[in-house]
């Protein structure tokens, strides 16, 4: 399958064998055609829209206090620095056995591999983060993210974006799971003997993985790392091509709404519910 394919390709890319442009290739080729934002009618919502923006925010504020997590194995890193030093004492000239190692230089092998530990846990105040679905019908999505279907749904045409966008180049899909995802081979490759064994995508495989309970978001995220801990903010998104009001959707008290979308000419439909199934159609609004 071709998320499989797609996670190996970065998993296995290092800094002497990227495959980094064989993972873009084959997200490209399954990439949405449209994705979707669903939104309370708000203030802050509605001057994303009048603004052409997206809210771009840390994992660690979403909804799912598990959202970016990931295992880092502690022992392992330990284990690779004492080899390391061991390693570099020998390129010195010096016969130093491991337990002289581990009972001389312990203390400071720790303090590095916890240290490592809690820059890797600031990792998900570093990177910003702006979820989508392929879907625009999803009852639950509907129901949690839009104020039980009384708010709204942006569509953004990707199709009409160039590869270089950053909106386009940075839509990453997600990816479910019972586990975390696990940094061993990160780890390996980042206290390992040759910087060409380097595997610096790694840490964005684990951005891209979440419990599997939220598979039904069909979730694609924007994303952008950072180098630092930063405010979330805003940037400049691609414009909607359709707004879709919620099935409960007050059209008399959402006339703010409505007049941005009309004074941007970006379409609006409605959703309506299903007669005799669990389901909700779209029809233009007005038709």
């Amino acid at each position: 399958m071709w998320p499989d394919d797609f996670v190996r390709c970065l998993e296995e890319s290092t800094t002497a064998t990227s495959r980094v442009a064989e993972a873009i290739e084959i997200k490209e080729r399954h990439l949405p055609k449209r994705i979707y934002k669903y939104r309370c009618d708000t203030d802050h919502a509605r001057a994303n829209l009048k603004a052409n923006t997206v809210w771009m925010a840390s994992p660690e504020s979403y909804n799912d206090p598990y959202d970016s997590s990931f295992v880092f194995p502690l022992e392992t890193l330990k284990n690779l620095l004492e080899l390391a030093l061991a390693r570099k004492l020998k390129e010195a000239g010096h016969d130093v056995g491991m337990e002289v190692i581990r009972n001389k230089a312990a203390s400071g092998i720790r303090h590095i591999a916890e240290a490592t530990v809690s820059q890797f846990a600031a990792f998900r105040k570093f990177a910003k983060v702006c979820s989508f679905s392929e879907r625009n019908d999803s009852l639950l999505m509907w129901s949690h993210y839009a104020n039980h279907h009384k708010g709204f749904c942006i569509e953004y045409n990707i199709e009409v974006l160039s590869a270089g966008d950053f909106f386009r180049k940075n839509l990453y899909p997600v990816f479910y799971s019972e586990q975390f995802y696990d940094l061993g081979s990160f780890i390996q490759s980042l206290a390992g003997p040759s910087r060409e064994d380097f595997r610096s995508m790694i840490p964005l495989l684990a951005m891209l993985h979440k419990f599997e309970g939220w598979k039904y978001e069909e979730e694609w995220r924007l994303v952008d790392e950072k180098d630092r801990i930063a405010d979330d903010y805003s940037r400049v998104s691609p414009p909607p091509s359709r707004v879709f009001l919620g099935a409960r959707f007050d059209l008399s008290a959402g006339s703010k709404l409505l007049a941005i979308s009309r004074d941007r000419n970006i379409a609006v439909s409605q959703m309506r519910l299903g007669d005799d199934r669990f389901v909700l159609h779209s029809q233009e609004l007005g038709a």
